[in-house]
């Protein structure tokens, strides 16, 4: 009896920890997206023009939100990056209705191009670099600081 509720208490707090990261992924989207106008001109004194903060910002608010999506979703990185598309698309289709926004097909390929790049990352990086990390070098060290 006490095995079925130790593991209702794991589903419990993973459930628990899904809807907080999706709830942060919320709050940084919203942050990021809100944000922008005002981002944009904190770094005019850079040197860096509205276009490039337009898109970087399109490159890391929805890339991010793909990654913290699929983490939500227990790593489901196929789903989150369907379900992101969806709201990248949604999103413009809202700018194309509202008065004095245009939706711009070349924002709507940035978000997706970003969506699958940061997801292709998460999902292959940490193992690609663990290999990495892991292998072991072609010359021996002694070879490389000449001690042989």
């Amino acid at each position: 009896m006490s095995n079925l509720s130790l593991n209702a208490t794991r589903f419990s707090f993973a459930s628990t920890w899904r809807w907080a990261t999706g709830l942060l992924a919320a709050g940084v989207f919203a942050f990021l997206y809100f944000g922008a106008s005002i981002l944009s001109k904190e770094f005019s004194f850079l040197g860096i023009d509205d276009e490039t903060i337009h898109l970087l910002g399109h490159l890391s608010v929805y890339g991010l939100l793909a990654v913290m999506v699929a983490k939500a979703l227990g790593n489901r990185f196929v789903l989150a990056g369907v379900a992101t598309a969806l709201i990248a698309t949604a999103e413009e289709w809202h700018q194309a209705i509202v008065p004095g926004r245009s939706a711009a097909f070349d924002d709507w390929l940035m978000n997706n191009l970003s969506i699958a790049l940061f997801l292709i990352a998460a999902r292959f990086g940490p193992a690609l670099l663990r290999r990495r990390l892991l292998r072991k070098p072609a010359i021996p060290p002694a070879v490389v600081a000449g001690t042989e």
